[in-house]
């Protein structure tokens, strides 16, 4: 069967529910004797519904390790759309879900099953996973610089400070926004340092104020 399938040339789905390892590569090897090599192989457990102890969705990294040349997805057989989402971020190339209109109709697999709307949910909520994975690359985007301004907080007098004083942490406190301020970090560099100028209270400190 898996010969006559590989020498369609199509494209093949390779669902392997209940198969260990060594069953996958005869299953892929004997598909690739034909000159098939357009396989995709789907991580799945035949329990209908599967529990989520046996979703297992990090099979598939072992499905990718030893398959490192075809793309690998998940046959989703638990209820809900939780674990297409973490199957697609993980790396799911293909998601096989069942579908139904109506789960009160007869049969082994309509419990598992996904009616219009929540299919139209999964879909959606698989294509936001590219963007909500991200780079990878821990960096402020340019929106929270924004916003930094306004939620980072500056060293700020806590009392009128005359020009002349020697600062103390006593005449500090720390308010936002810190947009034009000192971080709260420079404390310890301004505290000890004679004030330049007349400082008002609940007025930002300055570089040049000390």
């Amino acid at each position: 069967f898996l010969e006559y399938l590989g020498k369609t040339k199509k494209p093949i789905i390779l669902s392997t529910g209940m198969a260990t390892i060594e069953e996958i590569k005869f299953a892929v090897e004997t598909i690739e004797t034909t000159g098939n090599k357009n396989i995709i192989i789907l991580h799945c457990t035949t329990n209908y519904p599967c529990p989520d102890k046996e979703a297992n969705i990090l099979a598939m990294q072992d499905i990718q390790k030893h398959f490192p040349d075809y793309p690998v997805g998940f046959s989703d057989h638990t209820e809900g759309i939780v674990a297409p989402l973490i199957a697609a971020a993980f790396g799911a190339t293909v998601i096989e879900k069942h579908f139904t209109l109506d789960r009160n109709l007869p049969g082994p697999d309509q419990k598992n099953s996904l009616e219009p709307q929540e299919l139209k949910e999964m879909v959606a909520g698989i294509r936001r996973v590219p963007n909500l994975l991200g780079s990878g690359k821990k960096e402020p985007f340019p929106s929270e610089l924004t916003i930094a301004e306004m939620a980072r907080k500056a060293v700020i007098a806590s009392q009128d400070i005359p020009a002349g004083t020697k600062i103390t942490s006593a005449m500090l406190t720390i308010k936002r926004p810190a947009k034009g301020g000192l971080a709260p970090e420079m404390i310890k560099e301004i505290i000890g340092k004679a004030a330049k100028r007349d400082i008002q209270a609940d007025t930002q400190i300055q570089a040049t104020d000390f």
